[in-house]
């Protein structure tokens, strides 16, 4: 790879056939001129053009050698430059300081070509000599597209330029400032500038797309191949950009009823249309079957309110006169919806109605007050009243709820009041929070309230409550860059709004736009849905958008990997950074934060890391309760199970086939059996049995149980189990479980089977049995309870298994984590990998010290479990599930995850047998458990031994032994 810049240039090498491991050839050579271009001749020859216009030639062989030295007659200043190899020559395109090109070969002396046209400095030079084009752009703000025409079909031979035809095609005009670069693809031209802007061009000069990006500070550079485009900003980052952004970025279809014109739209789950007629009916339309069911609402006047609760499968109807009817949408089977409420309320001129959540319906009076109601048999009941204060257009236009029932509203004029559930008046009033028209919207998200409005901005107020007392505080406003900010799509990045006629969805974390529609401005009905559309193994995060426009219902879908960009390097300040402070917080000495303030009138808190971010891909179709994965090195397969499903499950990744087979009962394991292919030790609620299984779909059978635990508590069951170094299994178990998530408290135990079936109690009075990790050289059982938002050390013995001395080495509450303590992992740096169920991440700790390293996002609620795999034992593979506990849970919640790019390992170690063993020794069965990471082995290794011999595996440098073994005595033979 030869890269040059400034006056120096360098070759650099790839070891092994990778740039990950790179050599420096030849160091850094130094020219005596700046240089705007540079090009490979030949294996051993490169080209270089400086900014007096002159091209040199260098032997890079071995040491760097300048061989021939060519001065252009027009010895200009050029600010650009572009240099073509040619079979007899290298051709030379110079752009000057005087907005001219001039195009001219090494070997002859005159000029073949002068471009005239820009009227200012040429910026740029790119060329694509299949096309026979040549771009230009300047600080003119124009890109030129010209045509190179001859006969002579040769282009790499010099004659064809000599001879050739160059004429100006296209001017174009997309930018607001100066065209830095250009590039030229099959397909598309593509110019970005100063204004952050990329523009995307055909070859007719027709402007395909324009988008906006790097924070708007200036693009510097870029390139392009058939698929992606890669910019280079002023905010320092790199982004790598989808082409089918272009064109093939979403589909339309138009809907339209049999009768009567449309009034209004809405989305529900199940991503149909329930549509409010001008009449006052209301239709439930079948998209996908372009079927329709009517529904005659009966109310008493036409001015009729209709709101979709937050999951959108409740839909509420009212009048002005109190008439309320509530429909419901099915979940499964033939969509429809059907009507579970319909009464008469006693509040006179109902002027807005809204979901708080999905259990509370808020509506407002013409006088001014506020219902909160909710469902109560087939009825509704009053919940909470208050009054509004006196205000222009006296209601409503947005709420929120959050746990305490602490309500949340917005009025006309712009307030925002806060009530409780016991008080009439608001206790707290924000004026004025977002102009005339009111916030558009507003969310409780844990202890912070996020609106939007139609003022352009984003507004976060922290919620904290201290003594009975709430503190509410503004902490940030963010200007989305268009001035009607609707509401958030989804999660926390995306938010939508309009700009005059067109509707914007942007992404406010790199402040990028996704997507414009041209769909005539907000004053319409219209509603947009974000989610997951899982097709042949894949996961694709879908946006459709549909508005009404001539009475037709016009529906977009837009796939966002196809338009969405990603950052390979994230950006910082967009201008001059002018003060800079550091901080260590006190609950991490660790961290070192970075606190910056710039030009571009932002504040900004950064921090180190010596780890680049993590991968997270969703490798498996979704399950229930996805647990206990196991890796299988032999195999390279990685085992896990669905514990309501009652399934065990493989995954292969080099096939990324996924098989499954069900059992009789909930399983909570399973684990490979050493010496056994498809052979496997399994928890099946509280039996531990012996599974054969071929790894293909319906065909495993139990042939054998091992043991039985808590008879004296017949409705418990299994929950996580692993092997200690010497083959010993610790299984643990929980309370019957009445529904998902709720379960009988302190019924559980931890126990030790040891090779000889006997089982011992290591603790009892345990919510949920999770985690089970071992570092022998710490001589350290890492074990949690889930319930207890910890993780205990105990003291571990190798000889006898025997754990004492337990004491709390990681606390949840002192990191301010949500959610509690799953499965686990341990890497060879002997620190945890935890799952962090109702956290949305992993987290990884260091039980050594107590301190928290790094948090990791997944993209499921429910993170169950984690265990390193891969043939080299980087990858972290993460189990999840999509348990329904009032929240759908949407796909890809309950997949399987891996995690790349972590930088750290489990050992992947050669088992070793002893020197001698008896004949009782020669007939146990080893099971390798899996899930023993880090210091432990992990699966079967590559080197085991292939007798049934219990094998004590050792690390090559003998410092910690490495065995996941469980051995277990065969039953007897009668």
């Amino acid at each position: 790879m030869f890269i040059y810049g400034g006056k120096h240039f360098t070759i650099v090498k790839r070891l092994n056939g990778q740039f990950e491991s790179i050599d420096i050839c030849l160091g850094s050579t130094v020219c005596d001129d700046w240089l705007h271009s540079g090009t490979w001749l030949s294996d051993t020859e490169v080209g270089l053009l400086s900014a007096h216009n002159v091209v040199q030639i260098w032997d890079v062989s071995g040491r760097p050698i300048l061989r021939s030295e060519t001065i252009g007659r027009d010895n200009s200043i050029l600010y650009s430059g572009l240099l073509l190899p040619l079979l007899d020559d290298v051709l030379v395109l110079s752009g000057t300081v005087s907005s001219q090109i001039i195009i001219s070969r090494c070997k002859k002396e005159q000029p073949l070509h002068y471009l005239l046209g820009h009227k200012g400095v040429i910026f740029s030079i790119s060329c694509c000599l299949k096309k026979k084009i040549i771009v230009t752009t300047s600080d003119d703000r124009s890109v030129r597209i010209w045509s190179v025409y001859n006969s002579i079909e040769n282009y790499a031979k010099s004659q064809y330029w000599d001879d050739a035809n160059v004429t100006c095609l296209h001017e174009l005009y997309g930018h607001s400032a100066r065209v830095m670069r250009s590039c030229v693809s099959e397909k598309y031209i593509v110019s970005v500038g100063e204004d952050g802007c990329i523009c995307y061009w055909d070859y007719n000069g027709t402007l395909l797309k324009r988008l906006s990006n790097h924070q708007n500070a200036p693009i510097w550079s870029v390139s392009i191949d058939k698929d992606h485009l890669v910019t280079g900003g002023g905010d320092g980052s790199i982004i790598l950009h989808p082409l089918t952004a272009i064109t093939s970025f979403s589909e339309t279809e138009t809907v339209k009823i049999s009768e009567g014109n449309p009034k209004k739209i809405f989305f529900t789950a199940r991503r149909n249309a329930v549509i409010l007629k001008e009449s006052g009916n209301l239709i439930y339309y079948n998209i996908f079957e372009k079927e329709e069911i009517e529904f005659d609402l009966k109310h008493d006047n036409t001015y009729i309110l209709i709101s979709l609760s937050l999951c959108k499968q409740i839909i509420a109807v009212a009048d002005i006169c109190g008439n309320l009817t509530i429909f419901i949408e099915n979940c499964k089977g033939t969509p429809t919806m059907t009507s579970i409420i319909s009464t008469k309320l006693p509040i006179d001129k109902i002027l807005s109605m809204d979901w708080a959540g999905n259990r509370h319906l808020v509506i407002c009076s013409g006088s001014g007050d506020i219902y909160v109601i909710a469902s109560k048999g087939n009825e509704v009941e009053i919940i909470s009243k208050h009054l509004l204060p006196d205000c222009k257009e006296r209601w409503l236009t947005a709420v929120a709820l959050n746990i305490d029932n602490m309500l949340v509203v917005g009025d006309r004029c712009g307030n925002i009041h806060f009530y409780t559930k016991e008080e009439l008046n608001p206790f707290k009033t924000l004026n004025k929070v977002h102009g005339r028209y009111g916030p558009t919207s507003i969310r409780i998200k844990s202890n912070e309230v996020i609106t939007t409005g139609r003022d352009s901005t984003l507004k976060c107020f922290s919620l904290l409550l201290n003594n009975g007392v709430y503190n509410i505080k503004l902490t940030s406003t963010k200007d989305v860059g268009f001035p009607w900010v609707e509401k958030c799509i989804g999660h926390d990045d995306l938010f939508c709004g309009f700009h005059e006629q067109l509707f914007i969805i942007t992404n406010v974390r790199n402040n990028a736009k996704l997507i414009e529609v041209s769909c005539g401005g907000g004053h319409r009905s219209w509603d947009v849905v974000r989610y997951i559309n899982y097709l042949n193994f894949r996961c694709d995060e879908m946006i459709k958008f549909m508005y009404l426009k001539n009475s037709d219902i016009n529906i977009m879908t837009f796939k966002l990997n196809k338009i969405v960009s990603k950052n390979i390097i994230k950006g910082t300040h967009t201008k001059e950074i002018n003060c800079l402070k550091c901080y260590i917080p006190k609950i991490d000495n660790s961290i070192v934060l970075f606190i910056s303030g710039g030009e571009d009138t932002t504040l900004r808190i950064s921090t180190s890391s010596k780890e680049m971010a993590p991968q997270v891909t969703a490798v498996t179709e979704p399950v229930t309760l996805g647990e206990g994965p196991h890796w299988d090195h032999r195999e390279q397969a990685l085992y896990f199970v669905s514990i309501f499903d009652r399934s065990i499950h493989k995954y292969v990744p080099a096939t990324k086939k996924h098989t499954r087979s069900v059992l009789d009962d909930l399983v909570a394991f399973i684990v490979p059996i050493e010496g056994k292919p498809n052979h496997f030790v399994v928890g099946i609620k509280r039996l531990i049995v012996e599974v054969v299984w071929d790894g293909q779909d319906g065909t495993a059978k139990v042939i054998r149980t091992i043991a039985e635990i808590d008879k004296h508590n017949p409705e418990n069951r299994l929950n996580d189990a692993k092997a200690d170094p010497r083959g010993r299994l610790f299984a643990g178990t929980m309370g019957y479980e009445y529904e998902p998530g709720k379960f009988y408290h302190k019924k559980g135990a931890l126990y030790r089977i040891d090779p000889d079936g006997k089982v011992h109690t290591l603790a009892e009075n345990i919510d949920i049995s999770n985690g089970l990790c071992w570092d022998v050289e710490e001589k350290a059982f890492y074990y949690a309870d889930s319930f207890e938002y910890a993780i205990r050390r105990y003291d571990y013995d190798i000889e006898t298994g025997d754990i004492s001395n337990p004491k709390f080495v990681f606390n949840y509450k002192d990191h301010g984590l949500e959610g509690i303590v799953d499965g686990m992992t341990i890497d060879t740096e002997g620190n945890l990998w935890v799952a962090n169920f109702d956290g949305h991440q992993v987290i990884k700790i260091d039980p050594k010290k107590g301190k928290l390293l790094q948090k990791i996002r997944i993209p499921a609620l429910q993170v169950t479990s984690a265990t390193f795999g891969g043939p080299n034992m980087d990858i972290l593979y993460v189990t999840s599930a999509c348990m329904n506990r009032g929240v759908e849970q949407k796909p890809p919640c309950g997949s399987t995850f891996q995690l790349t790019g972590l930088g750290v390992k489990d050992l992947m170690l050669t088992l070793a047998q002893p020197g001698t063993a008896d004949a009782h020794a020669r007939s146990q069965i080893a099971i390798c458990h899996s899930c023993l990471h880090g210091r432990m082995a992990c699966g079967p290794r590559a080197g085991a031994s292939s007798t049934h011999n219990a094998a004590i595996g050792l690390m090559a440098n003998g410092r910690r032994p490495n065995s996941s073994l469980i051995t277990l005595r065969p039953p007897v033979q009668k």
